[in-house]
């Protein structure tokens, strides 16, 4: 098993909460978030990626597909296009 060392920094409070905010809306904590930008920082040897925030529509969609709901086929391509335009 890997041994996991503790990071202590200092941040103030409405950063913190900021990012607490945009984290959960990603559906990550803090720690997983510092631990992604880390490895990902160190995977590229510069500062790594850019994430934006999910809308809600945009996660209720990603769980339905997680969770195979809500979801529409298409036999072909002209049948899916024709279902896009009817909305």
């Amino acid at each position: 098993m890997e041994t996991k060392d503790r990071i202590q920094f200092r941040v103030d409070r409405q950063t913190k909460e900021q990012a607490n905010k945009l984290f959960k809306g990603l559906g990550i904590d803090m720690t997983n978030a510092l631990n992604m930008f880390l490895k990902q920082a160190v995977r590229e040897q510069s500062i790594p990626f850019k994430s934006t925030l999910l809308t809600d529509d945009s996660l209720k969609a990603r769980n339905d597909v997680l969770e195979d709901r809500n979801l529409t086929t298409a036999k072909n391509l002209s049948a899916l296009k024709k279902q896009l335009n009817e909305d």
